[in-house]
């Protein structure tokens, strides 16, 4: 599927004026996908100049600090969310909770949230649709995450979060995006 498409469904819509070039921040280094099925974008905007498609998929957990997420979010004007999952059980916060957090915080006009299961066929074009992919755990996680085999798969930039693990280790090392300390709201801000 086409990205804008996507972006289109998400509610995202181009802006002429103000350009974010594929695969190119101002500084020259890498910051969205940039893979071939997204090779002709240049510029996302909701409500800002810039923005900036930040996507959290899979299995909603409480772990994932996807509040965390949507509280930086008051302090980057210049972001846009999707959520695309559901909660994985129910001792885990409810959709609705972070629905609730982003209209209370005022920022649920740059949040989606989708609940349907993607089909493998279609998840590149949503990975490409997204500038960074949200792994945000908390410090108790320790394991590697699928999520990010297919973000490095779509190259995809991550903002990922963790104890000390596998993820942290693959972030690093092979400098698939920014890795912030866990359960930190400041540090993630400045990440974003």
């Amino acid at each position: 599927e086409d990205p804008e498409a996507i972006r289109a469904v998400w509610g995202v819509r181009k802006e002429k004026s103000e350009t974010l070039k594929l695969g190119k921040a101002e500084s020259g280094n890498s910051t969205a996908c940039g893979n071939a099925v997204d090779s002709g974008r240049s510029s996302l905007d909701t409500s800002a100049p810039a923005d900036v498609v930040f996507l959290a998929f899979g299995f909603i957990r409480d772990n994932k600090n996807l509040d965390l997420v949507i509280r930086a979010m008051v302090e980057n004007p210049e972001v846009f969310l999707v959520v695309m999952g559901k909660a994985q059980s129910k001792k885990d916060k409810p959709v609705d909770f972070y629905r609730n957090l982003a209209r209370e915080l005022g920022v649920s006009d740059r949040v989606r949230f989708f609940d349907e299961f993607v089909p493998d066929e279609k998840l590149a074009s949503y990975f490409a649709a997204a500038d960074v992919v949200v792994l945000t755990y908390d410090k108790t996680f320790h394991s590697q995450s699928g999520v990010l085999n297919v973000a490095a798969r779509a190259r995809c930039r991550v903002l990922a979060s963790a104890g000390e693990s596998p993820l942290k280790d693959c972030v690093q090392k092979f400098k698939l995006g920014l890795f912030v300390d866990p359960d930190d709201l400041e540090a993630l801000k400045n990440g974003m």
